[in-house]
């Protein structure tokens, strides 16, 4: 809509006449809406939700037939252009979501999987270098249940653009076992945490997710090695 840039979403009868329009957004600006089919009948919806002038969201939602939100969350790191580019709904009836979030000034891409209520499942993130952008245009599950994505690389040292491809396994990892990693989730209430990406060789984030921000201290980290 002018001025406010929400997301629009439009059912027709299959002749293309309109049945239902209905807007989705906030005071601020929403781009690149995505649909794909839900299991129930209902449908899918993601794109990006900006939250103030400069910090975007990633964002899934549920619609049901007359194109009314069932829910909508947001995942993942916040910041400028973070948003979801594509999902595609998986025959275990989650779904899986690609797209480009943020780290300072590193743009990432990141594949999330969700179950049908919204809930994370797992989320990974893959950046080539601090301070480059990348991020996934694309996402299909391949018969060995794993993935492959497609996207764009932004060197920038070269200011150049590539293309690239990921094939990962089916938890989402390069290489199996990388979600095996024990997580202080399994010691403590308060709080959980994950490191990505995993394995990495240079470098990796640590996403804390407290259950009660207002008074949560943030823990400190000791790295080691073997």
């Amino acid at each position: 809509m002018p001025d406010s840039w929400d997301h629009c979403v439009i059912k027709t009868s299959s002749d293309g006449t309109q049945q239902y329009l209905k807007y989705h957004g906030n005071e601020f600006k929403c781009y690149y809406a995505i649909l794909a089919h839900s299991s129930d009948g209902n449908y899918y919806f993601g794109g990006r939700l900006q939250i103030d002038e400069y910090n975007d969201y990633s964002q899934v939602g549920k619609l049901d037939g007359e194109l009314n939100t069932i829910w909508c969350k947001v995942y993942g790191n916040y910041g400028p252009d973070c948003r979801v580019n594509n999902l595609q709904l998986l025959p275990d009836g989650n779904v899986i979501v690609c797209g480009m979030g943020r780290s300072d000034f590193t743009m990432f891409g990141y594949i999330l999987k969700i179950d049908p209520d919204g809930n994370e499942i797992w989320y990974r993130k893959y950046a080539q270098t601090e301070g480059n952008w990348c991020f996934f245009q694309d996402v299909i599950q391949t018969t060995d249940g794993g993935y492959v994505l497609t996207g764009s690389l932004y060197p920038e040292a070269d200011l150049t653009q590539d293309i690239g491809g990921l094939k990962l396994v089916d938890v989402g990892c390069l290489v199996p076992g990388c979600d095996t990693l024990v997580t202080v989730a399994e010691i403590q209430t308060d709080f959980s945490f994950s490191v990505y990406p995993n394995p990495t060789s240079q470098f990796a984030d640590v996403y804390i997710s407290p259950t009660n921000k207002q008074h949560f201290n943030y823990p400190k980290f000791e790295l080691i090695d073997m």
